[in-house]
């Protein structure tokens, strides 16, 4: 029974499984850096949550501390990101206002950027030679070569990717995080888990493990020995079609 629900799944999810291609980790950057990036694709979810303290304070008193809001994308199937969801402190605590100081956290990306069919989130990182933090970016594109034009660009430390002006580029506010859902298949069942998340955190003390993963556009198996704590360890990514009991 297993092996046919197995089968099904993989029957479910091989289109979207082919369009999956993370490109989940990538070399230094000149200045000294450690650029991560993810690229966004079809089926999953983009998480900006943003701290809000009262206006005109440091934003370092618990005291002054409002709460947090979270917008949530979802990716479609054409690559464009459409607005799910949003939660607000504002809902819980009547009689509050937004900020004029802290942009809504709906508004943080660009509506025009949101229309691009190519995204490339950059997740923040500390500059290994200044010690300062690049915030979060999110890169957008009508083509996968500009998406590369653009990266090369912010790499190569030119600062008009981002201007202020830019509906190519939103770089998010220090006192926001940005956070990606991916889709995978356990035992049939289609989950959104946080991209980073393990092959173990969905398979607990697994006597028997079976993994298909997209690998040039086609679904392969990896072999996974369920015995192997560290083998538990695999990050697991988008399109990925797990089987374990």
């Amino acid at each position: 029974m297993r092996n046919i629900l197995f089968a099904f799944a993989l029957l479910l999810s091989s289109c979207a499984a082919r369009r999956a291609n993370l490109v989940p980790h990538q070399p230094g950057g000149s200045d000294g850096s450690a650029p991560t990036w993810l690229d966004l694709r079809p089926g999953m979810e983009l998480r900006i949550e943003g701290a809000y303290y009262r206006e005109g304070s440091p934003r370092r008193n618990a005291t002054d501390y409002l709460g947090p809001e979270t917008a949530t994308y979802e990716v479609g199937s054409n690559g464009t990101l459409r607005l799910h969801s949003v939660s607000s402190f504002l809902n819980e605590q009547p009689g509050k206002e937004q900020p004029r100081d802290q942009l809504a956290v709906q508004l943080l990306i660009h509506r025009r950027n949101l229309t691009w069919r190519y995204h490339r989130l950059f997740f923040p990182v500390v500059m290994s030679r200044t010690g300062t933090i690049r915030p979060a970016v999110l890169l957008g594109s009508r083509s996968a070569g500009g998406l590369d034009n653009q990266t090369k660009q912010l790499l190569e430390g030119w600062p008009s990717v981002c201007d202020p002006g830019s509906n190519l580029c939103n770089a998010l506010p220090a006192w926001c995080t940005a956070s990606v859902a991916i889709e995978i298949t356990v035992n049939g069942t289609v989950r959104k888990v946080t991209w980073g998340s393990t092959l173990g955190s969905i398979a607990a003390h697994p006597r028997h493990v079976e993994l298909l993963r997209v690998s040039n556009g086609r679904l392969a198996p990896v072999q996974v020995d369920a015995t192997d704590p560290e083998a538990l360890r695999l990050p697991l990514l988008h399109g990925d079609l797990v089987s374990w009991n």
